[in-house]
């Protein structure tokens, strides 16, 4: 019952996709993503991580309220430029540094 109820969900939203795709002369395409993407992904996760270990090195010496606040738009503009890249898991990491210092502060 839970499985079908889930299929004809899935049926109804795909229903309303293809109508408003019809409407607006949209034609879904494949996201296609350069392998050197997947590679400078890497890059910038070993960067995320050197910029979480210094990060950590501030927490552990005691931020001032600017320090925090610049740090803070830091992490939220890296955040969005991950985003921005589809690259979601380094998008989530920021996010959640950026939600531990809010509660700091």
């Amino acid at each position: 019952e839970a499985m079908q109820y889930a299929i004809d969900e899935t049926k109804r939203r795909r229903d309303i996709q293809q109508a408003y795709n019809k409407k607006h002369g949209i034609v879904p395409q494949t996201v296609k993503r350069d392998i050197t993407k997947s590679i400078s992904k890497n890059a910038l996760q070993l960067s995320v991580e050197q910029a979480s270990n210094k990060n950590k090195k501030k927490k552990k010496q005691t931020l001032s309220q600017q320090e925090a606040q610049q740090l803070m738009v830091q992490l939220e503009e890296r955040m969005k430029r991950a985003a921005e890249e589809f690259d979601f898991e380094t998008a989530i990491e920021l996010r959640d540094e950026l939600l531990k210092l809010k509660k700091k502060f």
